[in-house]
C-alpha cells in the first residue's frame, strides 16, 4: 500500500470513529519494527496516532494499552 492510500485510510478511520473531524491533515512521523507513528492535525487539536504491528513483549491486543500506560 502506498503512503497516500494509507493516509486516506487513516483519515477515514478517524472520521468514522468520530475521533477527529474533517478537514484534517495527517503526516508520517516515524516507524520502527513494531509501530508506525503519524501526526494528526485537526480543527480541535494535534495528536500522534500510533499504529501497532506486533509486540516484542508478547502482549498481543494489550500492547497499545501497555504503551499508553507507560507513556
Amino acid at each position: 500500500m502506498n503512503e497516500p492510500d494509507t493516509l486516506e485510510r487513516i483519515s477515514q478511520f478517524l472520521s468514522t470513529k468520530g475521533w477527529v473531524d474533517r478537514p484534517m491533515t495527517i503526516s508520517f512521523l516515524a516507524a520502527g519494527e513494531y509501530n508506525a507513528n503519524y501526526l494528526v492535525d485537526g480543527a480541535s487539536g494535534h495528536w500522534v496516532l500510533r499504529i501497532n504491528h506486533g509486540s516484542q513483549l508478547g502482549l498481543g491486543e494489550d500492547q497499545i494499552a501497555y504503551e499508553f500506560k507507560v507513556l
